[in-house]
């Protein structure tokens, strides 16, 4: 019974986690002022997250670390109930107006939800004391590199239904992408809350005749676990078409690069970008910056990661940052 409650614990934890982690970057969020919270909340559990594994195995002689984990089980899912209310909340609000949204349902909505994030916080800071009391020891494999398949991973294949309605929305980022032929590397974003069809608009973009053409055409899945390495390589595969058997160091994945897109025309969609770090995204801009034509379609819930990505130039057709609501 209690490795079916450590086992169980584990994948609550990570998947209350994972949906902090999206919730973090949602405008919906950020507007109500939750921000904070959520992040508070994401620390604390990723913190109990690296004792799991010991705590699992204590739990069968020690019942009070099997409680522990019965409690942050529980903690774990009500977390998740939470934020899923939430966001079916925010989503039927956005199909209203936007400023109908951040009105009645931020007024309505914002006490509900503050009163639940103060109460989830104060029991998730008594659980984390109760793991620092039994000193569990910390597994060596860090919180975000426990490899799992990501349900929410994307292709560049269109839904049908998806498609009407879209036209518009369509050529105006084709429309985007190709303000200027003359720049080697076009950046474009679309960013909006969660569920409103950014994914949907990237693939009509990708199948659009206007980018059949192109030497190359790449679509790749960045998620939460921003790897740039994992990034270069997927690029590296899908252009040369070859599975990647080698392990690429950042200075082979930059030079690669360099010579399978010199002198083509490529579009790349990074959908799912959701990393912060000026940093990181610096990085990004600085590998996908080669000899060839480079369109880059961004997809993010993230305002803020939108303008740092967004390729700056002196004119507004390639800083324009496409709000999608």
């Amino acid at each position: 019974m209690a490795g079916v409650v450590g086992l169980l614990a584990m994948a609550v934890v990570r998947e209350a986690g994972a949906k902090l982690g999206a919730a973090i970057g949602e405008q919906v969020m950020m507007l109500c002022g939750f921000k904070e919270d959520l992040e508070d909340m994401k620390d604390m559990l990723e913190s109990m997250a690296a004792v799991l594994k010991d705590a699992e195995r204590r739990s069968v002689t020690e019942e009070s670390v099997l409680l522990w984990l019965k409690r942050l089980k529980n903690a774990a899912y009500d977390i998740s109930d939470m934020l899923d209310e939430f966001q079916d909340k925010s989503k039927s609000a956005t199909a209203g107006k936007m400023k109908t949204m951040l009105s009645c349902f931020a007024i309505a909505s914002k006490i509900s939800m503050a009163n639940k994030m103060k109460k989830m916080r104060d029991q998730l800071r008594k659980i984390k004391e109760g793991h620092e009391a039994f000193r569990l020891t910390p597994d060596s494999t860090p919180y975000n590199e426990h490899h799992r398949p990501d349900p929410r991973e994307t292709t560049s294949k269109v839904i049908q239904s998806s498609i009407i309605g879209r036209d518009k929305e369509r050529k105006q980022v084709v429309s985007l992408l190709s303000a200027s032929d003359e720049e080697d590397t076009v950046i474009v974003p679309i960013y909006g809350f969660g569920g409103i069809g950014k994914t949907a608009l990237a693939q009509l973009v990708f199948n659009d005749t206007q980018f059949r053409g192109y030497d190359h055409r790449v679509w790749v899945y960045v998620s939460q676990v921003f790897d740039l390495k994992k990034i270069g390589d997927t690029i590296i595969s899908q252009v040369s078409n070859e599975r990647n058997k080698n392990e690429y160091t950042r200075e082979n994945i930059n030079g690669r690069l360099c010579d399978l897109l010199e002198d083509k025309n490529t579009l790349i969609v990074l959908d799912d970008l959701w990393e912060t770090n000026d940093f990181h995204l610096n990085e990004l801009k600085l590998m996908l910056n080669t000899k060839g034509k480079i369109k880059v379609l961004v997809t993010t819930r993230n305002e803020d990661v939108a303008k740092k990505i967004c390729t700056h130039k002196p004119y507004v057709g390639l800083c324009h940052v496409l709000e999608y609501n």
